[in-house]
């Protein structure tokens, strides 16, 4: 009743929904409704527009990323049962537009954008700002390519799971369950016209089968950036050994579908366990995990630095070293 004695105050009687969202600092959810819209369409830079207006109209975008979770589970829950629940609670209207948008929207974004946002959700609990998290969650389940790390690795493949297959070949007319229909011949004729009998027309050949998609866009600095975070995380989820001796290599070049990994001059050990076939088959495979892409690596060694002038090393002191043993392993002297 308090809340109605002030909308009734600031909107002079009249109250509307509008006035109520904006006294209780909710979310229209046409707002809600289009920036899903803008996820369907892959409109990177639409989403991150809408978001810098909704932000300069002094919309709450901490409520906002909760108002648009509770969105995105109202679209699941009517993904999985086909209708929209009276238990959800919304207008008629609305109903009819998340039906519709829960058939649109691939229920492999719905949840790669839930998670991303839960991002935002942590952020907001510990007092950070959640619009940083919010655009990149937007960025992200919009352009998926851009992301290398394996949980965007698992989403394209879902989406391109949920593509479906081809339909089947058309049954040919005449043609039930693979049995071809008798002829009828006149009585009134001689047997022998069975044998100028016209043949039986072919069938329509089906609809080529789709061709195998495109593998992945892929620049050298995303496989810089995730050199350390995803493809070395994949590596060791096959081989720890492998791991370890490719912990030393980073990527200098890539052309042509081929990865060159440099180790440092003095890690030719290195190098060499690299180049074994095992282990490179098991970075190949990560590689592909990570990417989407085959790919060559080409092992190298780096080029020694010469010390310079003032980098002149001098063997350690007796002093030195008693020091660095004290240091080390927390150790005093003792007398003979």
């Amino acid at each position: 009743m308090s809340l109605l004695d002030q909308l009734a105050a600031a909107t002079g009687g009249e109250v509307t929904v509008q006035s109520v969202l904006q006294l209780l600092g909710a979310v229209d959810e046409e707002a809600l409704f289009q920036i899903c819209d803008l996820v369907i369409d892959h409109d990177t830079a639409g989403a991150l527009t809408f978001v810098e207006q909704l932000s300069e109209q002094g919309q709450d975008v901490g409520r906002l990323v909760n108002d648009l979770l509770q969105h995105l589970r109202h679209l699941l829950v009517v993904q999985h049962v086909g209708t929209v629940p009276e238990t959800i609670p919304v207008t008629e209207e609305a109903r009819e537009k998340l039906l519709a948008q829960a058939n649109q929207l691939p229920e492999a974004s719905v949840l790669r954008l839930c998670d991303l946002l839960a991002v935002a959700v942590d952020d907001m609990r510990q007092g950070g700002d959640p619009r940083l998290p919010l655009e990149l969650a937007l960025v992200k389940v919009t352009r998926p390519g851009s992301d290398l790390s394996q949980e965007s690795l698992a989403y394209r493949l879902a989406l391109l799971e949920q593509r479906g297959h081809p339909p089947a070949a058309p049954v040919s007319p005449g043609r039930v369950g693979g049995t071809a229909p008798e002829t009828e011949v006149s009585r009134d004729e001689p047997e022998s016209a069975t044998a100028t009998e016209e043949p039986e027309p072919r069938p329509e050949p089906g609809p080529e089968p789709e061709s195998a998609p495109e593998p992945p866009s892929l620049e050298f600095e995303q496989l810089q950036e995730a050199w350390q975070r995803s493809v070395l995380p994949a590596v060791q989820e096959r081989s720890i050994p492998a791991e370890s001796v490719l912990r030393e290599a980073r990527p200098v070049a890539y052309a042509d579908d081929e990865l060159t990994l440099e180790f440092p001059a003095e890690a030719e050990f290195h190098r060499r366990l690299a180049e074994d076939p095992k282990n490179a088959t098991v970075l190949r495979e990560a590689l592909y995990q990570v990417t989407g892409r085959k790919l060559g690596v080409l092992f190298v060694l780096g080029e020694k630095r010469e010390p310079e002038e003032h980098e002149e090393h001098t063997a350690p002191s007796e002093e030195d070293l008693v020091a660095l043993f004290k240091e080390t392993f927390d150790a005093r002297e003792v007398d003979e």
